[in-house]
């Protein structure tokens, strides 16, 4: 013993903490009139996969130590394996450690897609997610000089509308993203032999 003061950690789960705040601004229960649906849905559908995430971290934590530990956030070593999102790959992992049934499609294309609105809020390009107007071709007119030059008429009718990535950001998908959360959290508990998650309920 060499005189050093003695460190214990008071771990602090974040799960529910995320898994509330994204209950909180999906829920139609919820009286949130000083916020736009927009900003509901972008914190719902970012907290919803943030609680899963945190979900993942925190179990690996119970299961790993030191060098594996590290392997499994980085997904390298002997976890650079699966396919799929670094999250859907991490929780896959989890469930093969534990010897619990894979996750099943449906489950894991649900968090697909959460991901990937999520990661298209957080990652926003322009380029990406813009609308997209198709008009008709341009076409050569005859000036009044005879000569002719390519001209588009902007004031046309589009012939298809692509509508930007913003106008998928509605509550129903953050009610989407929040199922699809509690949805595991409930699979979870039922494989690990507890009752559902306690103040949460589906939407």
């Amino acid at each position: 013993m060499d005189g050093s003061s003695v460190r214990r950690y008071h771990h602090v789960s974040l799960v529910g903490q995320y898994l509330g705040i994204a209950y909180d601004h999906s829920s139609p229960d919820q009286n949130r009139v000083h916020e736009s649906d927009i900003t509901r849905a972008i914190i719902s559908i970012t907290f919803s996969v943030m609680s899963l995430e945190a979900f993942a971290n925190e179990t690996a934590e119970d299961i790993f130590e030191g060098a594996d530990l590290k392997a499994f956030f980085r997904l390298r070593g002997r976890f650079k394996q699966g396919e799929g999102s670094e999250l859907v790959r991490k929780l896959a992992i989890i469930f093969s450690e534990k010897r619990f049934p894979p996750l099943d499609e449906t489950m894991r294309q649900a968090i697909e897609a959460a991901v990937s609105l999520r990661n298209s809020l957080v990652h926003y390009k322009t380029a990406d997610t813009a609308g997209i107007s198709y008009l008709e071709p341009m076409r050569s007119i005859q000036g009044k000089d005879g000569s002719f030059m390519w001209g588009l008429d902007l004031t046309q009718k589009p012939l298809h509308i692509e509508h930007p990535f913003i106008s998928r950001v509605t509550l129903e998908a953050a009610a989407t993203s929040y199922n699809t959360a509690y949805d595991f959290a409930v699979t979870w508990c039922k494989l690990n032999n507890r009752g559902e998650p306690e103040g949460f309920k589906r939407l």
